[in-house]
């Protein structure tokens, strides 16, 4: 029986819908990695240039990331639960990895700053997007990427 985050990796990255029945986990169960690295094969085809390659950490702390704002906002959060995202990106294949999950972040964005602008939330949230500009330029920040 697949995980509940399991079930909603697959409708997000088929869907682009968030539906969560219970908080998302800390780390990534089994056969998430799995799912990511299949649909990033797909989304990366998409990518002009030479072949990126998959760097399945990133992806993972993007699923991870994604799913916990994503439950923040569908309850009232004032953050993400504290959840880390971890370290900034180096290299390009940590920022595409976590630009699969991280180019849904702009939509939750728009939602949490509709719901409650200028909380600790929508900070976390522009941060993120400010330091990953392949998902933050979909968001429509004023200012720049860091």
């Amino acid at each position: 029986m697949a995980s509940a985050f399991n079930v909603w990796l697959e409708r997000i990255l088929a869907c682009g819908e968030s539906v969560q029945t219970e908080p998302p986990p800390q780390t990534l169960p089994p056969a998430a990695t799995a799912l990511l690295q299949d649909a990033f094969q797909a989304f990366s085809l998409d990518v002009a240039g030479p072949v990126v390659a998959f760097h399945a950490e990133a992806a993972g702390r993007a699923a991870l990331v994604l799913a916990h704002h994503c439950w923040a906002v569908a309850n009232g959060f004032d953050t993400a639960t504290g959840f880390d995202p971890g370290s900034e990106p180096i290299h390009a294949a940590e920022y595409l990895s976590s630009d699969l999950m991280l180019r849904y972040l702009p939509i939750v964005y728009r939602r949490t700053l509709s719901r409650s602008a200028g909380s600790e939330l929508v900070a976390e949230q522009e941060k993120l997007l400010r330091s990953r500009p392949l998902s933050g330029v979909l968001a429509d920040l004023d200012g720049e990427p860091i």
